[in-house]
């Protein structure tokens, strides 16, 4: 009795709309009976709110313009057009070419009235051809097309999106060969073929237009940050499952295969996995080799002791230390954290107290003591951004003609860590290098000289003269990392 009420009770739940006044008379007769219709009531709005609505290809071209409500030959033209084109199934976007759908568009073109002649005015052909590449992003990045609604009102981006990922598929062939690394010897360096050969993936599209870099990135979750570039969201996105990753996983196994033919160390390193599939898991298996895992890599190890040993002892002209004083510190920090999938030094004060014990600079000790007065308020409004501005605001006004953000060669870090030694010029610098480098942009004109630039260096190694108002070419961009792009598109 009290789990199955009397079927006169709940005559009306046969049907998805419920009889009010049964439902009246049942919760006045008992409560327990109308308990449970409550219950049953209450599962049904769940169960059915529970269910995504499906969105289909024909009513996205609908929403392109294309009629779907006259019925011709037992079709409506959307209808025809989504099973003739499309086979009723998004997943046909990812080969359907322009060339084909013109084609189709003129077949239509050329029936008669009685044959079901369709005709495509030029503003309906553009939505669907942004129709196939919003389809390709949903599939490319993981999305189910069908659980998102087409919006015509992003169709004129979708169409210059697919045109750049077209010239990206057809300019990668030709730069496959330049960006091509060595074979990876017993003689190369780990850290610098890595950052070739992650270039050289991403000149080689796979099964789904995707460059091969997505394989081998860091996160295996995708990551959802919005990026200027809309091939590093396909990057950063792609599902690592399905019959295309498969595919493009033995490929990248294939290419390192032939890269590391010769060096024993590294094929013993990918043998010991027992893979002949994965490229993915070969790729962090040589990655984990040379470079140690978690708190035991080589960089992190490095980082840590950058935090402990940098100090500022002062500027040495024409070179300002402070630049790379500041960038050395900051990026010790960010490879802490990105390692250890945490902010490890996540207090403020603690980083602040480490800052003050660096500051050794003589001219620096007013600026100091601000700083160390501003510490032991309550509660303390100090920053270590803020320090750090203050600081640098401080060596700026002190050295107001120095090249602030110019390169600084390796030698630099030596000079500002505890326990360096041995300075001087070192060979091939000297002034006509620096004059030289300041005066000349990229390409060798004079355009790039803005006194606070930075030197960059390039996925190819190659290396740039920095500034958010400068103008990088096509080929500088490509080769630029994510992190450069985004500081890039955040600063303008």
């Amino acid at each position: 009795r009290l789990c199955f009420p009397p079927a006169s009770a709940v005559s009306g739940c046969n049907n998805t709309s419920f009889d009010h006044e049964k439902l009246t008379v049942a919760m006045l007769k008992d409560d327990v009976h109308a308990m449970m219709l409550r219950i049953i009531f209450v599962c049904r709005i769940t169960m059915a709110a529970a269910v995504p609505p499906i969105h289909t290809i024909r009513q996205a071209i609908a929403a392109c313009g294309v009629d779907d409500v006259e019925v011709v030959l037992g079709q409506t033209h959307a209808q025809r057009m989504a099973t003739d084109m499309f086979d009723n199934d998004f997943d046909s976007c990812m080969d359907k070419t322009v060339d084909e759908l013109t084609n189709d568009f003129k077949s239509y073109a050329t029936l008669t009235i009685a044959q079901g002649r369709i005709t495509i005015n030029p503003g309906i052909k553009r939505r669907i051809t942004a129709l196939i590449q919003w389809a390709r992003d949903q599939i490319c990045t993981g999305r189910d097309p069908q659980l998102i609604p087409f919006s015509v009102l992003d169709a004129v981006a979708l169409v210059t999106r697919m045109k750049s990922h077209d010239r990206y598929l057809k300019d990668a062939s030709k730069m496959l060969d330049a960006a091509k690394p060595k074979p990876f010897t017993n003689d190369v360096k780990w850290d610098d073929w890595e950052q070739t050969f992650q270039n050289y993936l991403r000149f080689i599209p796979g099964a789904n237009g995707i460059p091969l870099t997505y394989i081998i990135r860091e996160n295996p979750v995708p990551d959802e940050t919005p990026r200027p570039d809309f091939m590093d969201e396909y990057v950063h996105m792609a599902p690592l499952v399905g019959v295309s990753y498969s595919e493009d996983n033995l490929k990248v196994l294939t290419l390192l295969n032939n890269f590391i033919v010769g060096n024993d160390r590294a094929e013993g390193a990918i043998k010991a996995i027992n893979t002949l599939t994965d490229g993915r898991v070969a790729f962090f298996a040589l990655k984990h080799h040379y470079e140690g895992e978690g708190i035991l890599q080589i960089k992190v190890t490095a980082a840590e002791k950058t935090i402990k040993d940098l100090f500022y002892a002062g500027e040495k002209p024409p070179h300002m230390w402070w630049v790379k004083f500041e960038q050395e510190l900051n990026n010790a920090y960010t490879i802490i954290h990105k390692e250890s999938r945490r902010e490890v030094f996540d207090d403020d004060a603690m980083k602040l107290r480490n800052l003050q014990q660096k500051i050794k600079a003589d001219f620096l000790q007013t600026a100091k003591v601000a700083i160390d007065t501003e510490l032991v308020k309550i509660p303390m409004t100090m920053t270590y951004q803020t320090a750090m501005k203050i600081y640098r605001n401080a060596v700026q006004q002190k050295f107001p003609h120095g090249e602030t953000r110019t390169t600084i060669p390796r030698r630099g870090v030596q000079e500002i860590n505890q326990g360096g030694r041995h300075g001087g010029r070192g060979r091939g610098g000297g002034r006509g290098n620096r004059r030289n480098d300041r005066r000349n942009d990229n390409n060798g004109n004079n355009q790039r000289n803005y006194r606070d630039h930075e030197i960059i260096i390039l996925r190819n190694g190659q290396r740039i003269k920095y500034h958010a108002s400068y103008r990088f070419t096509a080929k500088e961009m490509q080769q630029m990392t994510d992190g450069q792009k985004e500081r890039l598109f955040r600063e303008r």
